[in-house]
């Protein structure tokens, strides 16, 4: 039996149009809708992005895009990865000052209160 007859036969998608549907929901998985306070979110949608920037890095050092829009394309999605990881990072950075703050006010009120009981 012809093997590109066979696959056809028994893909689990019937078009390009249905592979491309899933890809944008696959890759939509790393997008930022709000900003997020669970350090796990933003752990788990930074190491999605690192691997996609990896994946794209690897289809440009092996020229598997051949055309200059494609390259120029990746190169697009490259930037928009980074980007998405630059933006999850100080998500992260602002929640962990945020967390220290709170910590110093607590630890200051704790002291204001236990010297107002001593007195």
């Amino acid at each position: 039996m012809d093997l590109v007859k066979e696959y056809n036969e028994k893909s689990h998608f019937k078009s390009a149009n249905d592979i491309f549907e899933v890809l944008a929901e696959v890759l939509m998985s790393g997008t930022i809708r709000s900003e997020y306070k669970n350090p796990h979110t933003i752990e788990n949608k930074e190491e999605f992005n690192s691997l996609m920037i990896k994946f794209l890095e690897d289809i440009l050092s092996n020229d598997l895009a051949n055309t200059k829009k494609r390259k120029l394309s990746v190169i697009n999605l490259l930037d928009e990865f980074n980007y998405r990881n630059e933006i999850l990072h100080l998500m992260a950075v602002k929640n962990t000052s945020k967390v220290n703050e709170l910590e110093k006010t607590s630890e200051r009120m704790g002291r204001k209160f236990m010297s107002s009981v001593k007195e």
